[in-house]
């Protein structure tokens, strides 16, 4: 069984605002997979220079909680179908105007047209749904459903 760690953000504005990103017909929230070697932390930041061209420091990320789900059949994007067990990292980060100008995207990731959104994560709580042909994309609206609603019953504490 595979084992995959990633780590991401929800970087949250004055307004409640969050940044998403939409990369092979899904929407998350940025941020992406460890590193052999790598720590949680190290791996999010990397992620974010990457993806949105902004620098974080250890000391601004705020931990958030950690999302486990075994997911046996789990599509990978090669074609490949393999049982494994997810664990993404969730912190929460002060908002930081994205620089596309300073991202280092991936030759897949700009093939697969990754785009930068900004979304009212109030809103999403309420209609996070969309279309897509991505076998993978039922996996990830799930995640982001329980994300988003953890985030907003722990803020109201």
């Amino acid at each position: 069984m595979e084992e995959k760690l990633k780590a991401r953000a929800i970087i949250v504005d004055d307004d409640n605002n969050v940044i998403l990103i939409r990369y092979a017909s899904m929407y998350m929230f940025p941020g992406g997979s460890v590193e052999q070697d790598e720590s949680i932390d190290i791996a999010l930041i990397r992620e974010l220079e990457e993806e949105l061209g902004v620098s974080y420091e250890q000391d601004e990320l705020t931990y958030l909680t950690a999302y486990e789900k075994m997911q046996p059949n789990y599509p990978l994007p090669t074609g490949e179908v393999v049982d494994r067990k997810l664990i993404t990292h969730y912190y929460v980060l002060p908002y930081k105007t994205v620089n596309i100008k300073r991202q280092n995207l991936t030759d897949m990731e700009k093939q697969e047209k990754f785009a930068i959104l900004k979304a009212n994560i109030e809103d999403l709580a309420y209609n996070f749904d969309y279309v897509s042909d991505n076998p993978r994309a039922d996996h990830f609206k799930e995640e982001m459903n329980y994300i988003i609603n953890y985030y907003l019953k722990e803020k109201r504490k």
